[in-house]
């Protein structure tokens, strides 16, 4: 296992990966006759960019530093077992945004160690923006050559509370949630892939709320990213999010910057 010194010099490297696989993926973006779209047995859509993206990360990662990979885009049938550390990726999350041509879609990369994220990177390929952060450092933000940003969830909360959501799935009964039963003023922010983990770790909304189904892949990096800059994820009654891949599906989850987030909304719906 790695200790916090190794996973902090680890972590520009793997940077500097994800940035690389950036222009494999706007090749095709850019360039519609090459997208090949198909739809996997799940019924989601995968193109020719999630497929470039896969081959060139796998072996990048592994030479780097050398574990099984889990990938959207692999047969993971033989992983379906313990492992106590693992590459987990996806290749380009928000396929469906790639497709629409938001460009909210992003590479994300994780390290996995006994079934929590210790390590997270996720890199929006159109505009050379990439969250990162790794046990025992501040998430940082970077924008093309720009110095590093030092991320902190946004701490004083201000009514209406910002509740990150997705761009293509909406919560089947909020009046369940904690946040939602009375009443209080919100607005949401609708963001595509993880992208909306970034927004919470630097402090631009206040909540990530998720009831539908998202695989492992789809949350590791994010939640590396958001609790490295002061935040929590956990699922809706309170547990910890695990990285067991005998199960690959997430339970219905909440990203939020501050523990005073639930506390306060708490007094106010109770």
């Amino acid at each position: 296992m790695l200790d916090e010194q190794a996973l902090g010099q680890l972590l520009p490297q793997v940077i500097k990966i994800a940035k690389a696989a950036h222009p494999l993926i706007l090749e095709i973006y850019q360039q519609t006759a090459l997208w090949q779209t198909e739809t996997k047995a799940d019924n989601t859509p995968v193109t020719a960019a999630d497929k470039a993206a896969h081959h060139y990360l796998l072996p990048a990662l592994q030479a780097l530093y050398d574990l099984p990979v889990i990938s959207e885009e692999s047969d993971t049938d033989h992983f379906l077992q313990d492992c106590a550390q693992y590459w987990l990726i996806d290749p380009v999350d928000g396929t469906k945004e790639f497709i629409n041509k938001t460009d909210e879609f992003t590479v994300n990369i994780a390290l996995i160690q006994n079934q929590s994220p210790v390590l997270g990177v996720i890199s929006q390929p159109t505009t050379d923006l990439v969250y990162a952060a790794c046990r025992g450092q501040r998430s940082q933000k970077y924008v093309g050559v720009h110095p590093a940003q030092t991320l902190q969830v946004r701490s004083r909360l201000q009514v209406p509370y910002q509740v990150l959501i997705s761009r293509n799935h909406q919560p089947a009964d909020w009046s369940t949630v904690l946040p939602f039963k009375a009443g209080v003023s919100y607005d949401m922010v609708r963001c595509g892939s993880a992208l909306k983990f970034g927004l919470l770790a630097e402090g631009r909304g206040d909540i990530y709320l998720r009831s539908g189904p998202t695989s492992l892949w789809d949350v590791a990096a994010g939640q590396c990213i958001c609790e490295q800059a002061g935040g929590f994820v956990s699922t809706w009654s309170g547990e910890p999010l695990t990285y067991d891949l005998r199960q690959l599906i997430n339970p219905p989850f909440v990203a939020y910057g501050d523990k005073v987030v639930l506390q306060q909304l708490s007094h106010l719906s109770s």
